[in-house]
């Protein structure tokens, strides 16, 4: 792996991990005044927060797709708008092979 490798790679990683902490904490304080509507009876914020703790791996596992897809979308567009894209190319960086390296960042 190279180094222009590595730096898209650690950016588009950077980037899908800054849009799933959004998404995580959106759905969280969604899901958090949702339950505050059943307050009382002995469902208290100690349970609430009880519950978010609790549904918060199923969440997380759930928005990895979706926030891996925001993150890479926001780099790339990022490193085309400071022209990064354009400088690779003129480096003879093939639009292929940042393709290819975009796909070995699918299973993660």
């Amino acid at each position: 792996m190279n180094v222009l490798t590595g730096y898209i790679v650690r950016e588009i990683l950077k980037g899908s991990f800054v849009a799933l902490l959004l998404l995580l904490t959106l759905f969280n304080l969604f899901t958090f005044s949702d339950e505050l509507k059943d307050l009382g009876g002995g469902y208290g914020l100690k349970q609430i927060f009880y519950y978010l703790a609790l549904t918060s791996p199923r969440v997380f596992y759930e928005l990895v797709p979706s926030s891996a897809l925001l993150g890479s979308l926001f780099i790339l567009g990022a490193m085309g708008n400071n022209r990064e894209l354009i400088a690779m190319r003129a480096a003879d960086y093939l639009f292929l092979e940042l393709l290819k390296r975009l796909c070995w960042l699918a299973p993660f």
